[in-house]
């Protein structure tokens, strides 16, 4: 009666074997090609019937860190987004309807006062709404900061968790 054992490969997975098998190449599911060892040696093997095969993570940590950089820049990215189409902006149709509702002797009086430089004093309306852009600005820069910062966290991903095989297999070559 041919016993099926489990050999493990450098993969972390398991390939099942039977005892007939000695002395033949299997291949792993991952590409890896194993030798299979003598019917002593396999008899050393956990039996396929006794082990429970133990699956890799679904998601590697370089995945992780990717999916939790974009997690962070992608909502980061939108809200700046949508601040910075909040922001008001002025309308060049609005600028010529006030200017075509002055009077010539307004226009000149205007002249000159901005020839002076720009009033220091605003109104409080004034003061209210450069305010507001003020803060949008702030809320935008942040975002941005936010956006960067989830950006450079998918991007450590590459720098951390590469694959690493066991330096005693090689993949198997494949002849022309």
């Amino acid at each position: 009666m041919s016993h099926q054992y489990h050999m493990p490969c450098a993969c972390g997975r398991h390939v099942v074997v039977e005892n007939r098998k000695a002395g033949t190449r299997v291949v792993c599911a991952c590409g890896n090609s194993l030798e299979v060892p003598t019917i002593r040696a396999i008899a050393q093997l956990a039996r396929a019937d006794q082990v429970e095969e133990v699956l890799p993570p679904v998601w590697t940590l370089r995945q992780g860190i990717i999916f939790l950089g974009l997690a962070i820049a992608l909502p980061a990215s939108a809200f700046t987004i949508y601040l910075y189409l909040q922001l008001p902006t002025l309308q060049e149709s609005t600028v010529q309807g006030v200017i075509q509702q002055y009077s010539p002797a307004q226009s000149w009086a205007l002249w000159q006062i901005y020839l002076q430089g720009m009033p220091k004093a605003a109104s409080p309306e004034t003061k209210a709404v450069i305010e507001g852009i003020h803060a949008l600005q702030r809320w935008i820069h942040l975002g941005l900061v936010v956006a960067i910062l989830g950006l450079l966290v998918s991007a450590s991903a590459f720098f951390v968790g590469k694959p690493k095989h066991a330096p005693n297999q090689t993949r198997p070559q494949t002849s022309p």
